[in-house]
């Protein structure tokens, strides 16, 4: 899986996150506060081969810097 890096913290209101997969598979996406607390799971779903993007919007998330994990693979249970 390629990354194209989404504009840097913070965003206003939505952020477009783009990427390119070498193959289908499940991908999740979560966010994680500076101390390491999980604050929501983005996207749990299968993606296709190519480019891939969704918009993220969060509602209830206080100003401040967020980390995007991301765990893909075929073994990866929804």
């Amino acid at each position: 899986m390629q990354k194209h890096t989404p504009p840097l913290n913070p965003f206003n209101s939505s952020t477009v996150i783009e990427f390119n997969m070498l193959k289908r598979e499940y991908v999740s996406f979560k966010l994680y506060d500076v101390n390491g607390k999980e604050v929501g799971a983005i996207e749990n779903k299968v993606f296709n081969e190519g480019l891939n993007s969704f918009v993220y919007s969060p509602e209830s998330l206080a100003t401040g810097m967020y980390f995007l994990k991301v765990i893909r693979g075929s073994n990866f249970r929804l």
